[in-house]
C-alpha cells in the first residue's frame, strides 16, 4: 500500500492535480476535463430495462474480461487497463485534505478494482463478488466482461458506455465501450475503465458529484472509494457497515 504522509503544504501545491507514480507509469488527474459515461441495462432480448442488478457467480468461477481490439493501444496503455483491473494497491489521505468533518481520520482509495472487491468480501454477502478474472485480448466479442476500445468518438460525446444484459435479475454479461483511445491519455484511460468497469459489476451512477462513480466526472482523486466499495457490499447482499456515512 501506498501512503501520502498529511501534508498540506503539498495537497496546497498540487490543488486540482494528483501525481502518482505507480507500476512503472505516470497517472495524472485534471479535473478541468471532465469526462462522461452512460450506462444502461437490458434483458437478452435487448430490450432495455430499469433495474440494479449484480453477479452471482460460484466462488471458484472466473469471468473472463475480453480486451476487445486491444490492439488500438499502446504498450503503456495496455499496462494501464489491467493494472486498474488487478491491482491491489491503495492510498491513504488525512480527511481534513478532503475538507471532510472528521478531519482525524483517513479515507482510503483503491486504485483498482481487485483491492476494492478483496475489501468488499471482507463481509459476508448474499451473491459472490466476482473477484477472479481471466484477462485475454481478443479481436472476436466474446466474454463475460467485454471491454472494446475504440477510434471513434461518441456522437453524445461520451467517453465510455456500457451496457449489461441481464436474465433472471443477474447480470450474464456487461459490454464497456471506451471511444477515441488513440487521443486519450493514460490517466483518462485509466480513470473511464476504472468508472466503466464499475457499472460491469453493476453499480449505477452516484449522485455524488466528485466521485467516482458520477455521470461527470469531476473528480481529482478518481479512484474507488470506501464508499464505492460500500456500494459494492450492499450491491451484493451484504450487511450495511456500521456507522456508514455514505450518501447515494
Amino acid at each position: 500500500m501506498k501512503k501520502i504522509e498529511n501534508s498540506k503544504i503539498y495537497w496546497y501545491a498540487v490543488v486540482s492535480v494528483l501525481i502518482i507514480s505507480l507500476s512503472g507509469f505516470s497517472q495524472s488527474i485534471d479535473a478541468d476535463a471532465p469526462m462522461k459515461s452512460n450506462f444502461l441495462t437490458s434483458n437478452t432480448d435487448g430490450n432495455e430495462i430499469d433495474a440494479t442488478a449484480s453477479w452471482n457467480p460460484s466462488s471458484s468461477t472466473s469471468l473472463t474480461i475480453n480486451l476487445l481490439n486491444s490492439d488500438l493501444l499502446t504498450v503503456e496503455q495496455y499496462d494501464a487497463v489491467v493494472y486498474v483491473i488487478t491491482t491491489t494497491d491503495s492510498i491513504e489521505l488525512d480527511d481534513d485534505f478532503l475538507n471532510k468533518e472528521n478531519s482525524n481520520l483517513k479515507s482510503k482509495y483503491y486504485l483498482g478494482w481487485t483491492g476494492a472487491i478483496n475489501a468488499a468480501q471482507k463481509n459476508k454477502s448474499t451473491n459472490t463478488i466476482p473477484s477472479n478474472y481471466n484477462i485475454l485480448r481478443s479481436s472476436v466479442g466474446d466474454g463475460d466482461i467485454i471491454i472494446q476500445f475504440s477510434k471513434q468518438k461518441d456522437p453524445l460525446g461520451y467517453s465510455g458506455y456500457t451496457k449489461s444484459i441481464l436474465q433472471n435479475d443477474m447480470i450474464v454479461q456487461s459490454h464497456i465501450t471506451i471511444y477515441d483511445v488513440d487521443h486519450m491519455e493514460i490517466s483518462d484511460l485509466t480513470t473511464i475503465v476504472r468508472h466503466e468497469f464499475g457499472h460491469a459489476l453493476g453499480l449505477d451512477h452516484s449522485t455524488i458529484s466528485d466521485g467516482l462513480m458520477a455521470p461527470v466526472i469531476l473528480t481529482a482523486l478518481p479512484y474507488i472509494s470506501e464508499c464505492d466499495v460500500y456500494d459494492v457490499q450492499v450491491l451484493y447482499g451484504g450487511n450495511e457497515y456500521e456507522n456508514n456515512a455514505c450518501t447515494t
